[in-house]
């Protein structure tokens, strides 16, 4: 009786000692809320670019391709500590102006084969590039066997994939299931096309905490330049404090797509 005892006494102070091993403090870091803030539009207008830059979170910078500014974007995004993607040109359902698109673009007529090539060439172009997402689009992404195309070079050029959901009925959701590619779907734009708000962008971005704080992750798209540019990079510094209190956590994008990855969400 003594010896069972002693026994049951170890055992209660082993399960005592543990619950104050660190263990558990990394637990509860790994499930803090996160929400990722990705800027489209790096590469062309300047508006903003420097103040979205200078914010004090990492922010996930969608590089266009073959612009003037597409190499100094990237790679001034990457020194000051945020992710850089490769924001890819994608037409749209309808008629837009030409030069919304930039000099390399995914036609809705182009073979797989020429849309792969244009992946290829516009992630080696891209420096630091980690991963991929929709510029325009809502034509292509209604594509099944263009997105497959797509959605396969970037996997194989180990990248993830994020769809800005430029149109309701796009089909990445499913094309990045059947090609196994490291996929998240935005759930926030932070600006209503081409009118730039404060207040809009701060409301929008804390839409983006609170679902992150619900589902445990959230991803939000604003834009330098025209749509959004200082008004934008201001919502979102003098959103900081706010978010952080709330428990929610600024990460890159890749982190996201991880979790989501991991937990098959």
């Amino acid at each position: 009786m003594k010896n069972l005892f002693r026994i049951s006494v170890c055992f209660f102070m082993l399960v005592l000692l543990a619950s104050f091993l660190p263990v558990n403090k990394v637990a509860a870091e790994e499930t803090k809320p996160m929400l990722a803030i990705v800027i489209d539009d790096f590469g062309q207008a300047r508006a903003g670019v420097k103040e979205m830059l200078d914010n004090n979170c990492p922010l996930t910078c969608a590089v266009m391709p073959g612009l003037d500014y597409s190499i100094k974007d990237a790679e001034d995004a990457f020194a000051k500590g945020h992710e850089v993607i490769l924001h890819m040109p994608m037409e749209a359902y309808g008629k837009l102006p030409e030069s919304w698109y930039g000099p390399k673009v995914i036609r809705n007529y182009d073979k797989p084969e020429k849309a792969k090539q244009l992946i290829k060439e516009c992630i080696e172009a891209t420096p630091h590039c980690v991963g991929v997402n929709i510029h325009i689009g809502s034509g292509v992404c209604l594509n099944k066997e263009l997105m497959t195309a797509i959605m396969e070079e970037v996997r194989d050029n180990g990248k993830y994939f994020l769809d800005s959901k430029t149109h309701e009925k796009s089909v990445c959701t499913e094309v990045a299931a059947a090609t196994k590619e490291d996929f998240v779907s935005r759930d926030f734009f932070l600006e209503l096309t081409g009118n730039p708000d404060y207040n809009h962008a701060k409301s929008e971005l804390m839409k983006a905490a609170k679902l992150a704080k619900k589902r445990g992750y959230a991803v939000a798209i604003g834009h330098v330049g025209p749509e959004g540019g200082v008004s934008t990079a201001r919502a979102i510094r003098d959103c900081l404090s706010e978010i952080e209190s709330m428990g929610v956590e600024i990460v890159p994008l890749s982190k996201i797509v991880q979790l989501t990855k991991t937990k098959n969400i």
